[in-house]
């Protein structure tokens, strides 16, 4: 019987089979086995693979689909070929130069204590990352793959996930890894008593009575609602939950080391430094570095000048221009989902009014200050979370300086000479630099704006119900990378969101986000993309106004160095002599 020339996708229609970038067809061998996958795959798979052949997704967004939903390397390898797509491209593997200590730097002091499932601070997450890991690690490019889990699968409604656990993992008190362990995990992070601030993640997705076992080394979680993005919320930009015994007692991470990581927690000088050493019953295999000696930089000149000077030898979620164009250092970078947000309380005057809060939106130059903030490696924001990064993100009208329609709608609003407000924020660089230019922009229109710089630790510090960043009316907060929008709309958006510092409440949008979080198709969760950014365009709750590649530089005598969206992944990295 003569083979086919296309593939019937999961809707019925027929799909034709492109030819490669070397233009032969898809071997005989690989056809059969990509249509036999098709035949025993889920609807969702199927979906996945659909989007990518009718062209609704491309080579990257597939991949960051294709792995969240659970497909192999050979399926996603297959559906490539039969895309026309040049095959999965793996690295060379290098030869390791053995032993020697990474002089790492850390960014900015941790607020708090290193208690993984209280983290808010990334440099907090970077002292415990090298000895703890999680079930799933999003890489640079945004796709989540197994780290502590082997495999994962969703239902058809995506409501329930089964995760099946890499076997033999030993934590650093001796003992094996179980599903006991991953649940204990998880009821700690979704338990409203416990007070993790992972509950800006799960909160209206997975509760403690939706974790349960389905084996030794199987958990299963069934949602409150159905949530394609699941994989993303067990992974490492979830960095609170890394995976802990299920004997863990709060408190001791740091005097009893018991994570899963390649190297062991040894010493800990407070806000100073850390130390580790080699794990050797790591299930990742001997790492090539003997251990690592991290130092922890309050002041950001400070670690810049100790990289210059090779005092370190990598630094972690960061970049300056003064380390640009050196001969003996990389600057890692990629897309990203960072961003510094303005935020503005719209139950408290003046900000109560959708004009003002437009109007002040209207008042900034994007590229001026993307450029000032990231010189050629930013783009400019549009006052919604949807990064371009992201493959769902929807096409809608890009907002501009327009100081001549800010005046009209402050006109309107009632301030027609404008009025005062103070925006509170923390005073590191970062954060000054938008407040300044959020100011000197609203000047221009009449809003006469005083910048309350504050320590990190006060604007930080405090209950939810007090702190400033969540309480005071007006403020500027930086966000670390998200690999999917969702994270940025149950915690920042929907009614009662952890932290909706806006108190932006719109029952419309909540069910828009629902609709959206179980959205299974490229296309249809591009159409309620659109209909979010656009009803956010309107009411403006934030603004989004620029958005920051994922960096890290370090010596050109590093190799191995994944780069990621948070956080540090240390197994495989090596020194060259």
């Amino acid at each position: 019987m003569q083979a086919s020339d296309g593939f019937a996708c999961s809707t019925g229609r027929r799909v034709s089979v492109r030819c490669g970038r070397s233009g032969e067809h898809m071997d005989r061998e690989t056809r059969r086995q990509f249509e036999e996958f098709r035949r025993g795959a889920g609807p969702i798979e199927n979906q996945v693979i659909d989007d990518l052949l009718d062209g609704s997704c491309d080579r990257s967004g597939f991949l960051q689909r294709g792995a969240m939903f659970g497909l192999s390397i050979s399926a996603l390898g297959a559906a490539l070929a039969a895309a026309g797509e040049a095959p999965l491209a793996f690295a060379r593997s290098n030869r390791l130069q053995a032993g020697g200590r990474l002089k790492f730097g850390i960014n900015g002091q941790p607020y708090g204590a290193i208690e993984p499932y209280t983290f808010n601070s990334i440099s907090g997450v970077d002292v415990a990352a090298p000895s703890a890991e999680y079930l799933a690690r999003i890489t640079g490019r945004m796709v989540a793959v197994p780290e502590l889990a082997l495999s994962w699968k969703a239902n058809s409604a995506a409501s329930r996930w089964t995760i099946t656990l890499r076997p033999k993992v030993k934590f650093h008190t001796g003992q094996t890894m179980s599903a006991a362990d991953v649940i204990a995990t998880y009821k700690r992070l979704t338990d409203p008593a416990q007070g993790s601030a992972a509950l800006s993640n799960f909160k209206g997705v997975l509760s403690p009575d939706g974790i349960s076992a389905g084996g030794r080394n199987t958990v299963i979680f069934d949602l409150e609602s159905p949530n394609a993005f699941f994989p993303y919320l067990i992974g490492s930009t979830s960095y609170q939950s890394m995976i802990l015994p299920a004997s863990y007692q709060p408190g001791t991470f740091i005097s009893k080391p018991q994570g899963t990581g390649p190297f062991v927690l040894k010493a800990y000088n407070t806000s100073v430094s850390a130390t580790y050493d080699r794990f050797p019953r790591w299930w990742g295999g001997h790492t090539p570095l003997d251990g690592i000696d991290s130092t922890i930089y309050a002041a950001l000149p400070a670690m810049w000048a100790a990289l210059l000077s090779g005092s370190i030898q990598l630094v972690d979620d960061g970049f300056d221009p003064s380390v640009d164009g050196k001969p003996n250092l990389h600057v890692y970078a990629l897309p990203g989902a960072s961003q510094g947000q303005v935020a503005m309380r719209v139950d408290m005057p003046p900000w109560n009014d959708y004009r003002v809060r437009q109007a002040l939106a209207y008042s900034i130059d994007r590229p001026t200050l993307a450029k000032a903030l990231y010189g050629k490696r930013g783009t400019i924001g549009n006052d919604t979370p949807f990064s371009p990064a992201y493959p769902y993100t929807a096409k809608v009208p890009q907002r501009k300086q327009n100081l001549t329609l800010a005046k009209q709608l402050l006109a309107a609003s009632g301030h027609p000479n404008g009025f005062s407000a103070t925006l509170t924020t923390g005073n590191e660089q970062y954060k000054k630099t938008i407040a300044e230019v959020v100011q000197a922009s609203a000047k221009k229109i009449g809003i006469d704006i005083t910048l309350e710089l504050l320590d990190p630790s006060v604007y930080y510090g405090g209950s939810p119900t007090a702190t400033p960043w969540l309480n005071a009316p007006f403020t500027v907060t930086t966000w670390a990378n998200r690999p999917t929008v969702m994270n940025y709309l149950t915690a920042t958006l929907i009614t009662g969101g952890a932290w909706n510092a806006a108190r932006y409440s719109n029952p419309k949008f909540d069910a828009l986000v629902k609709s959206f979080a179980a959205a299974i198709a490229l296309k249809d969760q591009r159409k309620y993309a659109k209909q979010m950014q656009l009803m956010l365009l309107h009411d403006t709750p934030n603004l989004s106004l620029a958005w920051a590649p994922i960096t890290s530089v370090g010596s050109t005598r590093v190799h191995g160095f994944p780069l990621l969206p948070i956080g540090i992944s240390m197994g495989k990295v090596s020194l060259s002599k």
